[in-house]
């Protein structure tokens, strides 16, 4: 699987992602990209499924009260970007009635939270999807780092793992419950966050073998604050144990279902 194969499916999902959050019917309007989506579709069964972990920001922002979204807003931007009638309105307002359901407004981060379970529904889970994904989740860890850094780092809230029928369901569920406690501490995040201590979790678990160049031979440091798949952040009980190659959690098992050749 090449970079351009693996951009293919970023913008794919990336692209529905942003669409349905915003409320505006693309996904059926984009320009067709059968030759590279067809790489992804599992029809030819030599393809591995890229390994996709989606970074949930829960900054305070996500469930701020004055972050709130109405329904009528994001209907009224289909009605303004999409000509009455048209088959791309009568989607842009299907999904945002998909996504509001019978609420008059979300809090921004519950908007996130259902486009995504909509975007995986629609491409990933339902019975006629033919787009093959390994997904997990990730959010902010405010329990610090290995090396006291007062910054905030990542938890893996679901391990990347193949979407099969029984994934599917319970990633879809776990979504639905942080809608669900979107306000409570633990879902609640920091108001000041930062990325990078996050990003660097991300790396630890993909393996964090990556050297940069020009650093020279040898073997390098291997440890939390280095490279190797030891833990940078600091334990939190919301994480998913399955992420960790035992109980200890002090190592990561890396994504399930990957191949040496797998995209990440």
């Amino acid at each position: 699987m090449n970079t351009q194969q693996a951009s293919s499916i970023h913008r794919r999902i990336t692209g529905a992602l942003a669409a349905a959050i915003a409320g505006l019917a693309v996904l059926g309007a984009a320009p067709a990209q059968a030759e590279d989506i067809d790489l992804y579709s599992g029809t030819g069964g030599a393809v591995a499924a890229p390994n996709v972990l989606f970074f949930l920001d829960n900054s305070s922002n996500w469930s701020a009260a004055a972050q709130a979204w109405s329904k009528s807003g994001a209907q009224a931007k289909c009605s303004a970007n999409y000509p009455s009638g048209s088959p791309t309105l009568a989607r842009c307002l299907g999904y945002v009635e998909q996504v509001f359901g019978s609420d008059s407004s979300l809090l921004q981060g519950q908007v996130e939270l259902r486009a995504l379970r909509l975007v995986l529904t629609n491409l990933v889970c339902a019975s006629t999807a033919t787009l093959k994904l390994n997904a997990g989740t990730m959010l902010f860890n405010p329990n610090g780092t290995a090396d006291g850094a007062s910054v905030m780092s990542g938890y893996l809230r679901q391990r990347v793992a193949p979407m099969d029928a029984t994934r599917c369901a319970e990633m879809l569920a776990d979504l639905e419950a942080i809608d669900a406690k979107i306000t409570t501490p633990d879902f609640k995040g920091p108001s000041s966050a930062e990325y990078g201590a996050p990003l660097f979790e991300a790396f630890k678990y993909f393996g964090g073998y990556a050297r940069p160049p020009g650093t020279g031979g040898g073997t390098p440091l291997a440890d939390a604050t280095h490279y190797g798949p030891v833990r940078y952040s600091k334990a939190i009980d919301l994480e998913d144990p399955r992420a960790f190659l035992d109980a200890a959690k002090p190592t990561y098992a890396g994504p399930a279902g990957g191949s040496s050749c797998v995209a990440n």
